[in-house]
């Protein structure tokens, strides 16, 4: 559709105590709540963009939003820019803005300030920003000097998302989650006559049948009136809190059923809560019921700087860094909102009512059941049987046969020499070779050629996988598009090797990041797949489609939704803990995952004599394990 006017009609969504909720999705987890506008066009509905008529050759740029700097940012720093897909249901992160400032006027024009050293830009500056005679007008009309405001980049009207990266304070520290009492599962042996269980508080007391070789057992843990099988008694915190705790936020989420309590901070705090068997209809259920509960410690946040944009105006698209971990601390901007720091454990609370059994709450000797989701035998002389795990055995999967065609039992097949391995969301497992072949193995144990044609080459990108060429297919990962993602590292300098590439789930091959040049940390802030790359390996994916990477051995690099190569740890200046990933020094990378309850990236690092560090979501080191300099 073609227009040539449009009515704009803003709508600030971060406004007032309901301002979170009108977010239309849950922010990445290094991002703060900062602002948020629904541009709305008035006979449109969802995403309008500006495009050229066909033919034309009218250079259609970005339009420009101009915020007042309410929070008082540098001026010279980049503004995190992102926009929320309602259909994808993700964030994508745009162009970075800048705040810029407003020094003086000449001749109706406004003059501004790009980089915070109080002079005015030049007209070469100003034309790299794409800044119009008419910007600088309405500027000049509408602001004083000495004003600050955010300058932002928009291709489309919909909703336009400037969160800056959050920070914890330098005291701050995980939650604790310490459970209380004994396991509702606990298993038990029971024995003749009467007893009392005293760790447990359970009386037993077993009766004769007359005639028949069978009991009867009344055991009081199975009776509507005991808790301590339905009870969560945790404690919450450590006996010693920092000083920049404000509050603890507690969630359990059971049967439907969400529970929240929200504390002042204070050391050594319990959280305890009866489940009374029902869901959140009322439905009562008899047996074990998993549950989940999250513990928050709740603190005044800082917004943490991001990248500087003022290094490439206007990439063609995307290059932001919304959604990413900050570059530098900025203690002096506090969050608008709280910052919290989750901690999450999921386990099983069991309700139990033995009348069901028809025996007035008694249960006979012989007649047992089975609990499947926390997997105890519950028998009928009152006892209790955990299911145990087998002890792990080596057991070959695949290879060490001597078939050379697909399509036969896995362990008759001969692999040469496996170099990648995953297991997809469907439970096949991928095996890379290196023979330049990937193949799958499907749950019936059944071997199949998934990609690769044998060469030692790129090539195929475009057609199906199974003729393509892979070269040095080492590192595989799944995809939460179902696609599965083969890191491809180069043997030499020149071999023009080193990608990322992806079967789709329509079988079809396609490059993902890298351009075939092989190049050390090059690249950022182009299209991934414009970009050099060293040696991709440790593929891994964050919750919203993010895909991490080790680059080499050295630098950790993120392909974020928008296509967009970056590199989050460029400076490599400090391993300590509290460092910024932007400065991390990581070492040799020798592991890589993330962890889909909080956000958190876990790198394994020859640091120290090896060490495993977490990066925490607001972007900082904490050493996880190991680090005290042995080998």
């Amino acid at each position: 559709m073609s227009l040539s006017s449009l009515t704009i009609r803003p709508r600030e969504l971060t406004v007032g105590e309901l301002g979170p909720l009108r977010m239309a999705g849950e922010l990445p987890p290094a991002s703060g709540y900062t602002y948020a506008v629904e541009l709305g066009v008035e006979g449109a509905n969802g995403h309008v963009r500006f495009e050229a008529d066909a033919g034309s050759e009218a250079r259609v740029g970005p339009v420009i939003l101009h915020i007042d700097n309410f929070l008082g940012f540098a001026v010279g720093e980049g503004v995190p820019v992102g926009a929320y897909e309602r259909d994808a249901g993700r964030w994508v992160a745009e162009s970075n803005g800048l705040v810029v400032g407003l020094v003086g006027e000449v001749e109706g024009l406004a003059e501004l300030d790009f980089d915070g050293d109080g002079a005015p830009e030049s007209e070469e500056v100003l034309a790299a920003w794409a800044v119009t005679e008419f910007e600088l007008r309405q500027l000049a009309s509408q602001r004083e000097p000495g004003d600050t405001f955010w300058r932002v980049p928009t291709s489309h009207f919909s909703l336009i998302d400037c969160n800056w990266p959050l920070a914890f304070p330098t005291d701050a520290i995980d939650a604790l989650l310490a459970f209380l009492g004994l396991d509702a599962f606990t298993e038990d042996t029971c024995y003749n006559g009467s007893e009392i269980r005293l760790e447990r508080q359970v009386l037993a007391e077993h009766m004769d049948i007359p005639g028949t070789p069978f009991s009867l057992t009344y055991s009081s843990d199975r009776q509507v009136g005991y808790e301590a099988n339905r009870t969560v008694r945790v404690q919450v915190t450590p006996d010693s809190i920092p000083s920049s705790m404000r509050q603890v936020h507690v969630e359990l989420l059971i049967a439907g059923r969400r529970v929240r309590r929200t504390y002042p901070a204070a050391p050594s705090l319990i959280f305890e809560y009866a489940w009374d068997g029902t869901d959140v209809y009322g439905r009562r259920f008899r047996g074990a019921m998993p549950y989940e509960i999250r513990v928050g410690y709740g603190y005044q946040g800082t917004y943490a700087s991001s990248a500087i944009a003022s290094r490439d105006p206007f990439p063609t698209e995307g290059g932001g860094w919304f959604g990413f971990p900050g570059t530098s601390r900025n203690d002096r901007t506090l969050t608008r909102e709280e910052v919290i720091r989750w901690r999450s454990e999921r386990r099983f609370l069991s309700y139990d009512d033995a009348r069901r059994e028809g025996l007035l709450g008694l249960t006979l000797d012989v007649h047992h059941r089975y609990e499947p989701t926390s997997q105890t035998l519950l028998r009928g002389d009152g006892g209790r049987a955990r299911a145990r795990a087998m002890p792990l055995v080596i057991d070959r999967v695949a290879g060490g046969g001597s078939s050379t065609s697909p399509d036969v039992p896995a362990r008759s097949f001969r692999l040469q020499s496996p170099t990648g391995l995953t297991v997809g969301d469907d439970g096949q497992v991928y095996v890379a070779t290196n023979d330049s072949r990937i193949w799958r193995i499907d749950r019936d144990g059944i071997l199949h050629h998934f990609a690769g044609n044998g060469d030692n080459a790129t090539s195929g990108d475009g057609g199906l996988a199974v003729d393509a060429g892979i070269a040095n297919p080492e590192h595989l990962a799944w995809g939460p598009d179902g696609s599965l993602y083969i890191g491809c590292v180069s043997e030499a300098a020149s071999d023009e090797c080193a990608r990322i590439r992806r079967v789709r789930p329509d079988g079809v091959i396609e490059t993902v990041a890298g351009n075939g040049t092989n190049a050390r940390r090059m690249g950022d802030g182009l299209r991934a797949v414009d970009a050099p790359l060293e040696e991709p390996r440790l593929l891994a994916f964050g919750d919203d489609g993010t895909l991490y990477f080790v680059d080499g051995a050295l630098y950790l690099r993120a392909v974020g939704t928008d296509g967009v190569l970056r590199t989050l740890n460029p400076s490599r200046r400090s391993s300590d803990d509290g460092t910024l990933l932007a400065s991390a020094d990581l070492g040799s990378i020798g592991g890589l995952a993330y962890d889909a309850r909080d956000g958190s990236l876990y790198v394994g690092s020859n640091r120290r004599g090896g060490t495993i560090y977490r990066v925490t979501p607001d972007g900082f080191l904490r050493r996880y394990a190991g680090g005290n300099g042995a080998p």
